[in-house]
């Protein structure tokens, strides 16, 4: 199997880790330790949240089973967003494939506030 994960962008490019360094103007929603809560820039709903790790993990790793650890913190921070921002009535949380997005950087979208959620 070809090794995809060095062709991936590197930390220095990638724009989750650029947010992280402050070198990138987002709006945050919410941090930890361990992770950054952004609105997404193009929202498919009232509600369209990303949440991705401070270390770059690169998501084709992720869902091949490395970095599992990492899938424990994503959910304690998911918690700690609904629960700041009143959202347990309704809420999906999205993880794309590798090849679906533009981010090569492991996160998650925490999508509400829609009848019709992603599908």
């Amino acid at each position: 199997m070809k090794n995809i994960s060095s062709q991936i962008q590197n930390e220095e490019n990638c724009l989750f880790c650029k947010i992280i360094r402050n070198e990138e103007p987002t709006d945050r929603v919410y941090e930890n330790d361990d992770f950054v809560v952004i609105k997404n820039k193009y929202p498919d709903a009232p509600v369209h949240l990303l949440i991705f790790p401070k270390k770059h993990y690169v998501k084709h790793d992720t869902l091949r089973g490395k970095n599992t650890h990492i899938w424990e913190g994503f959910y304690k921070t998911v918690s700690e967003v609904v629960e700041k921002l009143d959202l347990w009535d309704k809420y999906q949380l999205l993880v794309n494939a590798p090849g679906m997005g533009h981010f090569h950087h492991e996160h998650m979208h925490l999508i509400s506030g829609k009848d019709v959620l992603v599908k």
